[in-house]
């Protein structure tokens, strides 16, 4: 499992996404997001959700109080996504290993 904090500077390289961060990787998961999102942002955030290889049913969304959660598990990878935003700092966790793994620490994330 790794955690890092989303730097929009530096977070796509070559492509400085302060102010557009958030709608940024929302839009690998929810579709009606992208069109608020500039051409070339929203190639880009297709693309990085088919890399992703994370299927519609296993998109995880979930909203708590001061923060929501985004994200999915590709059994092709072996690999969950997690992103949370709260006011602070959009912050994406890589769970490695099984979908019950996956499971566990969004389930840990939401109880916290």
């Amino acid at each position: 499992m790794s955690h890092e904090i989303v730097d929009a500077e530096t977070f796509y390289p070559g492509i400085d996404l302060s102010g557009d961060a958030e709608q940024f990787i929302r839009a690998f998961f929810t579709e009606d997001v992208r069109p608020s999102l500039s051409p070339e942002l929203r190639d880009i955030a297709i693309k990085q959700r088919e890399a992703f290889d994370i299927p519609d049913h296993a998109v995880y969304k979930d909203s708590l109080d001061s923060f929501d959660i985004l994200g999915g598990y590709s059994e092709t990878h072996g690999l969950g996504h997690i992103y949370i935003f709260d006011r602070a700092a959009i912050h994406h966790i890589v769970v490695k290993g099984k979908d019950a793994r996956y499971k566990q620490v969004a389930k840990s994330i939401r109880e916290r």
